[in-house]
């Protein structure tokens, strides 16, 4: 047999999950450039992995633990060198050493190599059906077991490379590790190659360890100020910079991960600092024992001066004197708002007159409470850092003395902090709000994601979850088994041999897709299915929105865009804007109904003359307040005229074609005055779609189409 493919159109995680299914004996090649990397399968299992980074690998790892002489090493590289052999089959040949000896090494050389397929843009490969021999070590993975961790290793890889630039800069150690501290010995390792100013690619390279290991120990000695990050190069700053916004949602992407994936309080509380260090000023950690403080821990940042710590064990005062701090400690919940006045704050440090601040508790089982305050010197700006750590305190957050939602504080507790009601998120506005903001103002959400959802998704996000707690999880939900085993046997995800089963289902649609159907299912929950003419009117529009993504999925798919399953929730999402004026100005949205079909006009247009602005602005800002990535909110914004606005990007081009097909091929065809002949489309010219290939993306849209009620 012989599977091959380019990696835009077909993630590495999807080809191993396919291979592993069909219990396959053989090699899977993948090359870009110079690059090339292999790995080896026998009956399904993933057994050798090469490349030049894991063979680097393998050998540092045994020079460091003296397994070899430095004769013995000139030895291998010039084998190596003649050959082109394998590290692996050379340490075989010479048997220096049983190779079972260093069965460890070697799977760590796997995962190496795996890494290092995973964090591929792009390139090909191909599967060959090649005998496969196993060797004394008898390494063996499960795939589905090592792909889930791996592709949550490379997510956060790919997180940390983006917030720090470039991997190409260096760090700077400012405060090494105390005396008597116990630091491990891959962190000492790490240190050492810090300080012979490498740049991070470099350490990591080096490192005689997995790298994502090396990797997790920096992240860890920049959250706590052992070190800092070294300047950039002038080559390095250029127009791919991140924007602040962008950083402050990855640093807590980051800080979410490791609350998930955690139950011990300190390892939740340094998660929930290493967020704050980069966008507070202050950070005060007060140590209450029943209502007296009788510890705190200053943390002052200053970007020139880095971290100053300070501990002063002695009482401070009490928390039942403060309505703020007792409140909190008392509810279990935390408060976030401009700077109040405290008398136990202003003790240890000035209070700020314009800066914002937050009182988390962290633990509050027995007598003994642990409380965080941090603050800034000034307005927070457009980044809202606040909003992010509110989102972090939930997953802190005991609730365990009281049972109140809400801070109940007397107006002197807050002298100017902001406050907010929470609206009836079913009552419908009476009259159009002045503006857009005032519209998306009015929705504190649509109806959250079902349990289940979120616990599936934090599941799938977590590098130490098995394939067995997802099957068991999602077992939970009876629909949504039925739903994900009959995707994974219809013909849009390959279904030639049926599947019965959920564990199948989950291995032949990957850990990308499963999340996405799943996001994809809990999404139908906003749309109203009851029998008003509002609900069928959302029902008809939820049907558009999953053509609409099953469509851009196929052209995604057909021009090489990198991830199709994102095409496809852009789809789905692409009209939220329509839902929001649906829920919150149903007369309106009904108005707007008519005119549409008396005057025979295009929804966009209707709608700015009702309520001055159109849907893809509202779901622009909506998604925006949701933090959503940039890519799905240009999907939102530009799919009526991505080819007319220099910001759109390619996916809003693909999104705004399948909402063309959708509205000229789906089942609530029904042409408008945008229609045109499909080959003259102006989305096609800047997509680069012959008419050859845009008659095979209609003729499998049109099947795809048939096949929507999956998503019901």
């Amino acid at each position: 047999m012989i599977f091959k493919g380019d990696l835009r159109q077909f993630h590495p995680m999807d080809a191993l999950m396919f291979l592993s299914h069909l219990g396959l004996n053989g090699m899977l090649s993948v090359t870009l450039g110079d690059k090339l990397l292999s790995l080896s399968f026998k009956d399904g299992f993933l057994v050798d992995a090469y490349s030049q980074i894991g063979d680097d690998k393998i050998l540092r790892t045994i020079v460091f633990r003296k397994l070899i002489s430095e004769d013995q090493l000139k030895r291998i590289l010039q084998i190596m060198h003649e050959t082109g052999m394998p590290v692996r089959q050379i340490l075989e040949n010479l048997n220096y050493f049983p190779l079972s000896r260093i069965k460890e090494v070697l799977e760590c050389s796997i995962k190496e190599v795996l890494l290092e397929f995973f964090l591929l843009e792009n390139g090909q490969f191909q599967f060959t059906d090649v005998l496969v021999d196993t060797d004394g070590a008898q390494t063996s993975f499960t795939v589905q077991n090592i792909v889930l961790e791996i592709v949550s290793q490379a997510d956060e890889w790919r997180d940390f490379e983006t917030s720090i630039i470039s991997m190409d800069r260096g760090l700077e150690i400012i405060a090494p590790p105390e005396k008597g501290k116990t630091v491990l010995e891959i962190e000492q390792i790490v240190l050492r190659l810090v300080e012979k100013n490498v740049s991070i690619r470099q350490a990591l390279q080096q490192l005689p360890a997995a790298s994502y290991t090396g990797l997790k120990a920096m992240e860890r000695f920049l959250s706590d100020g052992t070190c800092k990050l070294g300047p950039l190069k002038k080559e390095e700053i250029n127009h791919e910079v991140i924007s602040d916004s962008d950083r402050l949602f990855f640093a807590f992407r980051r800080a979410f991960k490791a609350l998930v994936s955690t139950e011990d309080t300190l390892e939740k509380l340094r998660a929930m600092l290493s967020f704050c260090k980069d966008y507070f000023n202050n950070i005060l950690i007060l140590k209450v024992r029943e209502t007296q403080i009788f510890e705190y821990i200053l943390f002052t940042i200053d970007k020139k001066e880095g971290i100053q710590k300070k501990t002063i064990r002695k009482p401070l005062g009490r928390i039942d004197h403060e309505p703020v701090f007792h409140a909190v400690d008392q509810s279990g919940v935390g408060f976030f708002g401009k700077v109040f006045p405290s008398k136990i704050i202003s003790e240890i440090m000035p209070l700020s007159k314009t800066g914002e601040c937050a009182v988390i508790p962290v633990d509050n089982k027995s007598k003994l409470s642990l409380l965080v305050y941090v603050s800034t010197k000034g307005a927070a700006g457009d980044s809202h850092p606040l909003h992010y750590l509110e989102l972090l305190s939930w997953l802190v957050s005991p609730s365990q003395k009281g049972t109140s939602t809400s801070l109940n504080l007397p107006p002197m507790a807050f002298q100017d902090a902001a406050t907010a009601s929470v609206s009836d998120n079913n009552a419908p506005l009476t009259v159009p709000p002045n503006n857009i903001n005032d519209l998306v103002k009015k929705i504190e959400e649509l109806p959250p994601l079902p349990s289940v959802a979120s616990q599936i998704i934090r599941l799938l996000s977590d590098p130490n979850s098995s394939p067995e707690e997802l099957e068991t999880l999602i077992g939970q939900d009876q629909a949504l088994v039925a739903k994900l085993i009959k995707v994974s046997n219809s013909v849009l995800f390959g279904g030639f041999q049926k599947v019965a089963s959920l564990q199948r289902a989950l291995t032949r649609l990957g850990v990308r897709t499963v999340k996405n159907l799943v996001l994809a299912a809990s999404a139908h929950n906003l749309f109203p299915q009851n029998n008003s003419r509002i609900g069928i009117w959302s029902q008809i529009l939820w049907h558009h929105s999953v053509e609409c993504g099953m469509a851009a999925r196929r052209i995604a798919m057909q021009v090489g865009y990198n991830d199709p399953e994102e095409a496809f929730v852009g789809g789905v999402v692409h009209d939220i804007g329509k839902l929001v004026i649906m829920l919150k100005l149903s007369d309106k949205f009904q108005q707007i109904q008519k005119l549409k079909e008396k005057n025979n006009l295009a929804d966009i247009e209707i709608e700015k003359q009702v309520l001055g602005y159109d849907h893809q602005a509202i779901g622009e800002i909506l998604l925006k307040k949701w933090n959503m990535p940039a890519t799905i909110q240009t999907c939102v914004r530009y799919h009526h005229n991505g080819h007319t606005e220099v910001q759109s990007h390619t996916i809003a081009l693909i999104v705004g074609y399948g909402n063309y097909l959708s509205h000229r091929h789906g089942f609530h065809a029904k042409p408008g005055p945008s229609d045109c002949d499909t080959d003259n489309h102006p989305y096609l010219q800047q997509l680069r779609i012959t008419p050859e290939i845009n008659a095979d993306i209609i003729e499998n849209v049109k099947a795809d189409f048939q096949n929507t009620g999956l998503f019901e």
